[in-house]
């Protein structure tokens, strides 16, 4: 009796300090970098229209009908709620996301701990998670973006069904409906994407009879087509031509189109995963690939040929898609942890078999410090690079104006191109919920402002030339100045 409560006392400690470990790189980063000039931008400004409007299933840019991200709305009222709770600012922003990034790691671990009943497994999954450099950053869990919480019911539907077909219950082919709806919600079509993967393997478990003759299958698509056709035909009477739009944009668009000139070819992904995206682990996942077939645990074999089918058939589909973004391959990661993680704990359950004397617990632990040490120190690294010097142009302006808002007048004069600066304008709205009031100006109008700030060297080097003026450095990032200008008069 004692040594099971040392023992339970022993796995609360490794959870607490667990937790901890998997909740920094999620949290303590949001807001190194400012928001990203293109989607995570257009997100935020979706996100503060709505919230100043009030919550609706149609989102809105720059007061007017959203018809360039025609994406769903969940995410985004995950956004305002969270604008409503901690302010209008880039953490609260990318608060839900990395929320869901962090709920996934502990999802894999509750679906290791009570379903197959292995603990360190479930550690050894979310490490791998947490470390993949690609599920952290580029429109991952440290971002406004949708992949990530895309990934968390897309992993959410898919174990659910592993779990169905192993049980015959229910209640796990509810959840398997619960995740698709939400995975539509976030992402549309993209949550679609491991459909082809279910049916294979339903095949393969000669399981496609039972299931026909399941009637909680067909309330479930009933219930799907209710929920997802109501949302496409209210938001279309609220929003003319947005069928077509998301026909255009997420469907055959996109699948037989490059979209906006993105495209790659058939190694795009390949390689992206090998040298970038999955580089911490590439090499163990290849190795665990094809050893994992000769894994002697019936529960690990069935989980490692379910996560290879996943991953084969996402991945051709994204690859035969004329489309190629490199966050297209998120969805993966999960079962690329897994896949590892399998091999990870077939080494720790051939050690502790060994008869010299090791327990569990620090077999487990020095399988952590080995194998995850590293990568974890990369990916903290990873995420606290501050702004390149290529991306100034369009993030100096917003990286000055959040850090310094307690600093600022309450009236700037900030000149910049009149062209697509979303993540200026969001700042800007963010400013002025502090009371501050920021008024974005062109060129042609500088005759008619007294002061204002700029970081745009075409510009600056155009008014050395044609003005007489007072010059004031004000902010300096990696050899790019921001400069105040006042009393400009003509030569």
């Amino acid at each position: 009796m004692i040594l099971s409560q040392k023992s339970k006392l022993v796995k609360i400690i490794i959870i607490g300090l667990w937790l901890i470990i998997i909740a920094i790189p999620f949290f303590c980063f949001l807001e190194v970098l400012t928001l990203r000039i293109f989607d995570e931008s257009r997100n935020a400004n979706n996100a503060f229209e709505m919230y100043k409007s009030g919550l609706s299933i149609a989102t809105t840019y720059e007061g007017k009908p959203e018809l360039w991200n025609t994406k769903p709305p969940l995410l985004i009222w995950l956004q305002v709620i969270s604008f409503h709770l901690f302010g209008v600012n880039a953490f609260a922003f990318r608060l839900p996301v990395a929320s869901l990034g962090f709920l996934t790691c502990v999802g894999l671990f509750l679906f290791s701990f009570k379903h197959l009943k292995y603990f360190w497994h479930g550690i050894f999954t979310s490490l791998v998670l947490v470390t993949s450099l690609g599920f952290m950053k580029t429109h991952g869990a440290t971002t406004g973006d949708f992949d990530v919480p895309l990934t968390f019911f897309t992993t959410l539907y898919c174990l659910s069904y592993f779990l169905y077909i192993k049980h015959k219950e229910n209640k796990f082919l509810v959840l398997f409906f619960v995740g698709l709806l939400f995975s539509i919600l976030t992402k549309s079509a993209a949550g679609l994407l491991f459909l082809p993967a279910l049916f294979i393997f339903t095949i393969y478990k000669k399981f496609l009879f039972q299931l026909l003759q399941n009637k909680t299958l067909y309330l479930g698509i009933f219930f799907l087509i209710v929920f997802i056709g109501g949302y496409y035909i209210i938001r279309d009477n609220l929003q003319p031509n947005y069928i077509k739009e998301v026909i255009e944009n997420e469907y055959t668009g996109r699948y037989n189109t490059p979209q906006e000139g993105n495209k790659g070819g058939f190694d795009y992904y390949f390689k992206l995963i090998k040298n970038h995206r999955f580089f911490n682990w590439f090499y163990l996942l290849f190795i665990s690939f094809f050893l994992g077939f000769f894994n002697k645990n019936k529960k690990l074999w069935d989980l490692h040929l379910f996560s290879c089918i996943l991953i084969i058939s996402y991945f051709i589909v994204i690859t035969l898609a004329k489309t190629k973004l490199e966050w297209y391959d998120i969805p993966m990661y999960p079962f690329f942890s897994i896949i590892i993680a399998n091999f990870i704990y077939m080494l720790y359950d051939f050690i502790s078999k060994q008869n010299i004397g090791f327990r569990k617990t620090p077999i487990g632990l020095t399988l952590v410090i080995l194998f995850f040490t590293f990568p974890y120190i990369k990916v903290l690294n990873f995420l606290s690079e501050e702004e390149k010097a290529v991306y100034l142009e369009h993030h100096l302006m917003p990286k000055y104006l959040s850090e310094n808002s307690s600093f600022l007048p309450d009236s700037v004069n900030v000149l910049f191109h009149s062209g697509y600066k979303p993540n200026l304008l969001f700042y800007s709205r963010a400013l002025q919920e502090e009371g501050k009031s920021i008024n974005f100006i062109n060129y042609d109008e500088i005759d008619n402002y007294n002061s204002f700030i700029v970081n745009n060297k075409t510009y600056i080097d155009s008014i050395e030339k044609n003005y007489d003026f007072k010059k004031k450095k004000i902010y300096e990032f990696k050899n790019v100045p921001i400069y105040k200008f006042e009393n400009l008069k003509k030569k």
